[in-house]
């Protein structure tokens, strides 16, 4: 049973870190990658969908079971993380031709 938990630890902790880590490559790449601008808005829109249905769910899931005010922000926090992605996905495919140029 102990290294189930310990894989259940793991698999909770880059449920967390994971988005975060994608917005910050998502928005580094909308920068300095301006080529790959239309699969970065595809893979970030995709990925922030995702991320929002999961999220949407387990803050379904807290109002039903009791309440934590710790876990309710840290969902609400990753909801916020995964609207952002999505953002990023959509400016990025808006913006795919156009070259930020720095003078």
């Amino acid at each position: 049973m102990a290294l189930l938990d310990s894989l259940l630890q793991i698999f909770a902790w880059l449920s967390i870190i994971g988005p975060i880590v994608f917005l910050v490559i998502g928005l580094l790449a909308f920068y300095y990658k301006p080529k790959h601008r239309f699969s970065v808005g595809i893979a970030w829109i995709t990925l922030g969908l995702f991320g929002l249905s999961v999220f949407s769910f387990s803050l379904v899931a807290s109002f039903v079971m009791p309440f934590s005010a710790g876990a309710f922000a840290l969902i609400v926090l990753m909801l916020i993380v995964e609207i952002l992605t999505v953002a990023t996905g959509i400016v990025s495919l808006i913006r795919r031709n156009k070259e930020i140029r720095s003078n």
